[in-house]
């Protein structure tokens, strides 16, 4: 699924000109980002460009752990931990039977309570497990050299979230317009959201996402249902030479 949606970000912006939409709405020069001329200032809400990210790529690698029991090798989510609210904690599992990413956690995220934003790192450390399988490897290669990112921004109750996709452009991060690809996120019920996605402007299928894991480590009902579509092992990014 991130794998593909990359794909529709890059053709969309390389061949439908959508790169103009890309550009910063401050400090991005037409030298620095090549694609920041004639953009339109109705886009200027869903851009940012971070200039300060770190040029060194991290050392991380795919390895193999039991997916039952993945929760040992992954951190579970804790609003005490990193602030997030209590509707994200846990780990969880995306429904949508595709060949890739399989869970997630919140618990590696960088919390803004400011904004109320979580700032997911896609191709982090121990955040999403993958099937083990070499689709999935090729899956994670791009997100890894594109250092891919959600950023998850809730409501006042926690129970809706927009997610805007980031990814390297010339060596700054860009935030993806949501004229390109819009990502959201619904509460259904207590360890239940409903994952919604539209790319230029086209719905498609939603999908769910359970928890099978609580803050405490014990495990939902939809744990067993996880393990029915998981590998005997999943693969998790960890440092290389772990």
């Amino acid at each position: 699924m991130i794998r593909a949606l990359i794909k529709y970000t890059v053709f969309s912006l390389l061949v439908a000109g959508e790169a103009s939409a890309m550009a910063p709405a401050v400090s991005c020069t037409s030298e620095i980002c090549p694609w920041a001329v004639n953009i339109n200032a109705d886009n200027r809400d869903d851009i940012n460009v971070n200039m300060a990210l770190p040029s060194e790529q991290p050392a991380l690698v795919l390895k193999p752990f039991p997916s039952d029991g993945i929760e040992q090798y992954m951190p579970v989510g804790r609003s005490e931990v990193n602030g997030i609210p209590s509707t994200i904690e846990g780990i969880w599992w995306m429904n949508f039977h595709q060949p890739g990413d399989i869970l997630v956690t919140f618990g590696t995220a960088k919390w803004d309570e400011e904004t109320r934003t979580a700032e997911v790192p896609v191709y982090g450390e121990r955040t999403y497990s993958f099937h083990a399988t070499e689709t999935a490897r090729k899956s994670y290669a791009p997100l890894l050299k594109s250092r891919y990112t959600y950023y998850a921004k809730f409501n006042e109750d926690f129970t809706e979230a927009e997610i805007t996709p980031a990814l390297l452009v010339f060596g700054r991060e860009v935030r993806i317009p949501r004229a390109v690809v819009r990502l959201t996120m619904t509460l259904k019920s207590d360890g239940h959201w409903v994952r919604q996605t539209w790319v230029l402007g086209k719905r498609l299928p939603d999908y769910d996402l359970l928890r099978v894991v609580g803050r405490d480590l014990s495990r939902d009902s939809a744990y067993e249902d996880y393990l029915k579509v998981a590998d005997e092992e999943s693969y998790l990014a960890v440092p290389a030479g772990e």
